[in-house]
């Protein structure tokens, strides 16, 4: 069991979990990230692609800690797409690009992410972010632009 008190304790600013080192503000941080997202998909300012780049390369350095944590055990990854964010799906898919996440990476999980990269009011923005987020590490993303 974890207490609160050892996350926020004054002058911890990690929990080890198995071996690796969960820092503080990891889930807040992640969060905000698909937050911003959010925004920036819909304003689509003329910085968006380098801010939504640096989103990304956030998440990819907060998988390791967000995988430990069981964060995808806790909310599958059909929850992750079925709530419609798509921030929170880039966060999924940057964690479907993982050599952890691609077991997660099942027929059914690839219908789902084929019918929000399908449908209507999936931006440009966040179809290249998709296929850039699944695909960062090697992984095929053939089968979304079918």
């Amino acid at each position: 069991m974890v207490k609160l008190e050892e996350i926020t304790k004054d002058g911890v600013g990690v929990v080890p979990i198995q071996g690796v080192n969960l820092r503080k503000g990891t889930f807040l941080c992640a969060m905000m990230n698909c937050w911003q997202f959010n925004e920036l998909e819909q304003k689509g300012t003329p910085s968006q692609d380098e801010q939504i780049q640096k989103i990304l390369t956030d998440l990819q350095e907060f998988m390791p800690s967000l995988i430990v944590s069981r964060l995808f055990r806790f909310f599958l990854p059909l929850e992750w797409i079925r709530n419609g964010s798509h921030g929170r799906i880039m966060m999924l898919a940057v964690y479907l690009s993982t050599q952890e996440g691609r077991k997660d990476l099942t027929p059914e999980v690839k219908k789902a992410l084929k019918e929000v990269y399908d449908n209507e009011d999936s931006t440009d923005t966040f179809k290249e972010a998709l296929v850039q987020a699944i695909g960062s590490e090697g992984v095929s993303t053939d089968w979304l632009k079918v």
